[in-house]
C-alpha cells in the first residue's frame, strides 16, 4: 500500500458529508457510550476543568519533557522532517492540545478536534504504535503535578488524577478510531478488486466494531506479512494496550474506594 503523505500542517482533511465524527458514525450516543464504558463522569469533568489553570501554568515545561522523549527517537524526528514541520512549531500545538484536554467540556467540537489528529497521524506515516506511547508521557508527567497541588488532600488527588487517566484514554481512543478509519478506507480503495482482501477487511471492520463496544478481549489471527498483516499486528497491540489501560484505571478505582 502505498499512501501519500502531506504536510503535518495542513488544514485540509479527508471531504465528507458533514464532520469526521459523522464520517465514523461518532454520533452523541456513540460519544456519550466511549465515556460510559471509561466511567468518566461529571465530577471527572469538574476535577479537569479546575485542575487547568494548574496545567497552563506548568504547560511548557510539560511540552518540553514531552519533546525531550521525541528527540530520542530517530524515527519519531525523521516523520516530523518529512512532514515539513519542526519543533517550535509542534510545541506550541502541543501546548494547544494539552490545556485544552482540561477544558472540561468534552462534547461534539472537542470529539472533532481530537479525530482531527488521528487523520494527520494517518496522513504523515505515525503509527498508533509510536503516539499511544505520547499518552503515557503526558501521564508521567501531569501525574506529579496533580499529587503536588493536592498534597495534603489525597483522596482529591487520587481523584483527579483518574479523571486525568480518564481523559487521556478517551483521547487515544478518538485519535485510534480516526487512524484505523483512515487506513481502512485507503486500503479499500486501492484493493476492492481483490476478494480475499475485501474479506480481511470486513473482518477487521467487524473487530473494530467490537473493540469500540468494550470488548477488549478479542484479538485478530495474522497471516501473511503484507499490509493488512501489519495493520492486523497494529490492532491488536492498540488492543492489548487499551485493555492494559483500563485494568490500571479499575486497579485505581479500587484504591479510590478504600480513600
Amino acid at each position: 500500500m502505498n499512501v501519500k503523505r502531506g504536510n503535518i500542517m495542513e488544514k485540509s482533511l479527508p471531504q465528507a458529508e458533514g464532520s469526521l465524527a459523522d464520517s465514523i458514525g461518532m454520533d452523541t450516543a456513540a460519544r456519550e457510550r466511549r465515556l460510559q464504558f471509561l466511567s468518566f463522569t461529571r465530577e471527572d469533568a469538574r476535577l479537569l476543568r479546575d485542575l487547568q489553570p494548574l496545567i497552563e501554568r506548568n504547560a511548557d515545561k510539560i511540552v518540553d519533557g514531552f519533546y525531550q522523549n521525541v528527540v530520542r527517537h530517530q524515527h519519531l524526528m525523521t516523520i516530523i522532517d518529512s512532514a515539513g514541520s519542526n519543533l517550535d512549531r509542534l510545541r506550541a500545538a502541543q501546548r494547544r492540545y494539552l490545556v485544552e484536554m482540561f477544558c472540561g467540556d468534552y462534547g461534539a467540537d472537542y470529539v472533532e478536534r481530537r479525530l482531527r489528529i488521528g487523520v494527520v497521524h494517518n496522513r504523515i506515516g505515525l503509527t498508533p504504535d509510536w503516539y499511544l506511547g505520547s499518552y503515557g508521557t503526558y501521564a508521567q508527567l501531569i501525574m506529579p503535578l496533580i499529587n503536588r497541588q493536592f498534597m495534603l488532600q489525597p483522596g482529591k488527588a487520587l481523584r483527579a488524577s483518574l479523571a486525568a487517566i480518564k481523559v487521556l484514554m478517551f483521547d487515544a481512543q478518538l485519535a485510534i478510531e480516526m487512524y484505523i478509519a483512515s487506513v481502512t478506507d485507503d486500503l479499500k480503495a486501492v484493493s476492492m478488486s481483490k476478494g480475499d482482501i475485501e474479506e480481511r477487511v470486513r473482518q477487521y471492520e467487524t473487530f473494530i466494531d467490537a473493540v469500540s463496544a468494550g470488548d477488549l478481549s478479542r484479538r485478530l489471527e495474522i497471516e501473511g506479512s503484507g499490509d493488512l498483516a501489519r495493520l492486523g499486528g497494529q490492532l491488536n497491540q492498540l488492543t492489548a494496550s487499551l485493555e492494559d489501560m483500563v485494568q490500571q484505571v479499575a486497579g485505581t478505582s479500587s484504591s479510590l474506594n478504600d480513600v
